[in-house]
């Protein structure tokens, strides 16, 4: 008896809100190799599909999203030497009129907000399947719900 994809798929693991987070990511090769294990893809195939996820930009956001994440434990090591540095104006007279004070209790707040947002994004729940659109700029507008101009 010859395995059919519809075989195949449906040995394919629950995905689910609440399965998603077993799930590794991060690489498009872990694409390539279900794909190749679920729809039996052959070395021709495999390598076809890396063209495609690599022209449509997926491998520069998986990478970016590692780079992401980097710099969001980067601000936080930042935000921690401020903190430190803060703290050696221990007394109400050093912290008075200082201008050094009041320039890291600056640089601090806006190290603080900038992290927060990156947390947020980083925390976004991992369930976002794309709308399917009849244009493929409507699931982008539809997927991106933050409208800003690059004009200022």
């Amino acid at each position: 008896m010859k395995i059919t994809i519809e075989d195949r798929l449906s040995e394919y693991p629950e995905v689910s809100p609440r399965t998603i987070w077993n799930w590794r990511q991060n690489s498009p090769e872990l694409v390539v190799q279900d794909l190749r294990k679920y729809l039996g893809l052959d070395e021709r195939q495999c390598e076809f599909v890396r063209t495609v996820l690599l022209a449509r930009g997926v491998n520069k956001w998986l990478r970016n999203r590692l780079l992401f994440i980097s710099h969001k434990k980067q601000l936080k090591h930042e935000i921690l030497a401020l903190h430190k540095e803060l703290a050696t104006f221990d007394t109400p007279e050093k912290r008075k009129g200082s201008f050094k004070c009041y320039s890291l209790k600056h640089q601090l707040k806006l190290l603080e907000r900038e992290r927060c947002v990156l947390r947020e994004i980083c925390k976004s729940p991992r369930w976002f399947p794309w709308p399917k659109a009849n244009h493929i700029r409507d699931g982008i507008k539809r997927a991106n719900p933050n409208r800003v101009s690059d004009t200022v």
